[in-house]
Order: structure tokens, then C-alpha cells, then sequence
């Protein structure tokens, strides 16, 4: 009989994605940051859910083993698909043997992937709360992926609920789309002692004025940024940033809409000594080599 440590372990490699789980590789994250809509990475979410569910079915014994990757990542599309994943949370928690934490607890990556036109109600709200209680482990948290209507991000009660639930938790990799304004003045602020890899992509509107305000905090233990954008809204203030731990920086966009190589050479010449990995185009590169004695992969 094998033992359900080789089993589990089997599990996990089959079912691991690199891309949305690491915390501390740099090079993993910038392999998905092109794909703007998360194509790439949701199709890997897909095939690793059908190989789970297929152990599932083999015997009791190995669905009582793959609970631990069902939740691994939790992916959300709308407010009906928040109620069906609580509700799954809580019934497996009810089923397990373990009184103090369901299988919540091995849920690495939570991800809301809204798409088009949505109405929360406070029944949504309230199972996206029950979720992040139920999360004690999270460490990801990304918006990168939502295609919905701006306007749902300037709701109070959505930006609160998630901004309660992931003070609950040690988050430390953060992925945001530019548009979503409140929620990254509340929850950068807040996550930037802890975060490791913070991503943040282009409005998926440009028209959109967007200024924000994140002159001269702290990032301790940050180690990996990527700043994807067609504009200078939340740019240039990131990079007054301190970043003492920072080894890995993508800094992308067009010539005539991103930051001037003075911006980015400034933060640099803070950051550099650290780096490792540098994709900064359009930037002035050759000079910003000159401040990173340490780079090992510079990306063209």
C-alpha cells in the first residue's frame, strides 16, 4: 500500500502552478505578466481543477487526500460563484476531521476574475467574507484578471470587505489592475510591510484620470515589481518608493506614455545594488546598468 505521503506529493506536483503560487520568484511572475488577461494562467487553473476532480473520483480515500489542492487556488467569477465556493468551504470543513481549520487552510491564491457587468449583493459580500475567514493561509491576492465595469470598484462595501478580510491574513504578493483605485490606496498602504511581489497592470481603460499616492513608502521585503502600464498615473509614484530587499523590476510600456528615464534612473540608483533581473524599456537602459553592479539577467 503506498502511503498518502507519496500520494500527496504526487498530487501536488500534478497540480501546481508556479505562475500564480510563488511568493519569492521573481522570474515565474514575469512569464505571465504579457498576458494581460490572465489566458495563459486560467488555462493551467482549468487543467489543474479537472486533474483534481478527477482523483476525486478515483476512491474515497484520494478524495479525502485532494481536498488539500481543490482549494489551492481559488478562482472567482461573479458574486453566484463567491456563494457556491463558501458554501463548498464550509461543507467540507463540516465533513473533515479537524475542528480548528477546513480545508481553507491550504488555499494559497485567492483570485476574482470578474468579468462584464456585475451587481454584488450584500449575499456576496457576505460569502466573500465567509471565504476570507475561512482562508487563514492566503498568501496571493490578485485582481489582475477583471474585465468588469470600473464602477464596481468604486463601491465602498466590496473595497471594504476585501481590505477586512486580507487584513486578517499575511498577504505577500499583490496583483491589481490600474483601475481599481480605492482598493489600491487602501490595500497598498496597508500590505506594503509585509509584501514580497507586487504587480500592477494598465487601466483596462485609458481614458480614466487615475492619480495615486504612494510617495515615499516603505517596502521592506519587497522583492519583486512589475509596473505594466500605458500611462504615468500610478508609475511615477511607485517609483519614490523605498525598496531596499528589491532584486527583480519590470518597468513596461510604450516610449511615449511611460515614465522618463530620469524617474526610473532615480529609483534605480536607490534600488540597484540589489538587482538581479532588470526589464525597464525604453528607459535609457545602458545607463541604468551603470547603477546595478549585481544584475545577472538584463532583459531586452
Amino acid at each position: 500500500k503506498i502511503p498518502n505521503e507519496l500520494w500527496l506529493g504526487i498530487f501536488a506536483d500534478a497540480t501546481y502552478i508556479p505562475e500564480a503560487m510563488t511568493c519569492n520568484d521573481g522570474e515565474s511572475i514575469e512569464r505571465i505578466a504579457d498576458d494581460q488577461n490572465a489566458i495563459h494562467l486560467h488555462r493551467w487553473h482549468r487543467e489543474a481543477m479537472d486533474t483534481n476532480l478527477a482523483i476525486a473520483l478515483v476512491s474515497r480515500r484520494w478524495n479525502a487526500l485532494v481536498a488539500e489542492f481543490l482549494f489551492r487556488y481559488i478562482l472567482l467569477k461573479d458574486g453566484d460563484h463567491a456563494i457556491h465556493v463558501a458554501a463548498a468551504l464550509a461543507s467540507r470543513h463540516q465533513r473533515s476531521r479537524t475542528p480548528v481549520a477546513g480545508p481553507g487552510r491550504w488555499t494559497i491564491r485567492l483570485e476574482l476574475a470578474l468579468e462584464g457587468v456585475h451587481i454584488w449583493k450584500k449575499e456576496h459580500l457576505r460569502a466573500l467574507g465567509r471565504i476570507f475567514k475561512s482562508c487563514p493561509n492566503l498568501r496571493v491576492f490578485s485582481t489582475i484578471a477583471c474585465t468588469s465595469d470600473p464602477h464596481l470598484w468604486e463601491w465602498c462595501a466590496l473595497t471594504r470587505t476585501i481590505s477586512k478580510g486580507l487584513k486578517q491574513v499575511h498577504i505577500r504578493r499583490l496583483e491589481c489592475r490600474g483601475e481599481h483605485e480605492s482598493l489600491l490606496q487602501v490595500l497598498v498602504p496597508h500590505l506594503a510591510p509585509s509584501l514580497e511581489m507586487l504587480w500592477v497592470s494598465p487601466p483596462s481603460s485609458t481614458s480614466r484620470q487615475i492619480v495615486y499616492s504612494f510617495t515615499h513608502l516603505d517596502f521592506p521585503q519587497l522583492r519583486s515589481l512589475i509596473i505594466s502600464d500605458n500611462t504615468r498615473t500610478y508609475k511615477n509614484s511607485l517609483l519614490t518608493c523605498n525598496t531596499p530587499a528589491l532584486t527583480h523590476l519590470v518597468v513596461t510600456g510604450s516610449p511615449s506614455s511611460t515614465s522618463s528615464p530620469h524617474d526610473v534612473g532615480e529609483f534605480v540608483q536607490r534600488s540597484g545594488q540589489r538587482l538581479r533581473r532588470l526589464n525597464a524599456l525604453h528607459h535609457g537602459q545602458l545607463g541604468l546598468l551603470e547603477m546595478c553592479p549585481n544584475l545577472s539577467h538584463w532583459v531586452l
